[in-house]
């Protein structure tokens, strides 16, 4: 008799855990309030790990971040507001490395930056002034800087560390500063700059 009403509780508890188990598993939200009461973030889990979309505020209770985790990681797109609830980001993650293109605006939501990454890393960057018009661009180890009329302000050729080599033009198509030779420029870049300043390579720095 005894060993039946033992096998009955054993069995009674053991669905108890079970099912506390499978509800731990279910995806669901948790909520963090500032000290004012004010709600701080709305995380969706599974078990104890971050899964689905996260939201987070700002102490007005204005929306400031949207995240999309997958296991923990962000990975997704994630948007960014300013506090006025205007877009300030766009980005993307694979595995918790940026991975994809990230946009970056100003608070009147004019694009001011677009970068390509790959696994964390830059594969290409572009950047605007206000008025829309080219800033500089970066890609493949080559950096180019406008004037706001267009006209290449500057060249260089670097890694993350160094730069190899460089030109610097002023407004009139001055050359103002000058080193190495741009072994890293493209047919097109060439090409722009041929086009802009014709005997730049004739030319030297001032």
């Amino acid at each position: 008799m005894l060993t039946k009403k033992f096998s009955y509780y054993f069995l009674l508890v053991l669905m108890m855990i079970l099912n506390i188990r499978c509800d731990t598993n279910k995806q669901r939200i948790v909520k963090y309030y500032y000290d004012d009461g004010g709600i701080e973030s709305e995380i969706q889990v599974t078990g104890n790990r971050m899964n689905g979309i996260s939201k987070y505020y700002y102490p007005s209770g204005k929306l400031h971040l949207v995240a999309s985790y997958v296991n923990h990681k962000l990975d997704g797109e994630g948007r960014e507001y300013f506090e006025d609830g205007s877009l300030k980001s766009v980005k993307n993650f694979k595995d918790d490395l940026l991975h994809g293109w990230v946009m970056e605006y100003d608070e009147g939501e004019i694009l001011m930056n677009r970068t390509e990454y790959s696994n964390g890393r830059i594969v290409f960057n572009v950047s605007f002034y206000p008025t829309g018009d080219t800033l500089a661009i970066h890609e493949n180890g080559r950096t180019l800087l406008f004037f706001e009329t267009g006209k290449v302000k500057h060249v260089l050729c670097a890694t993350e560390t160094e730069v190899f080599s460089a030109v610097q033009f002023n407004e009139n198509g001055d050359i103002v500063k000058r080193k190495g030779q741009l072994d890293c420029l493209s047919k097109n870049d060439s090409i722009l700059l041929e086009t802009q300043y014709p005997d730049w390579h004739k030319k030297e720095a001032l």
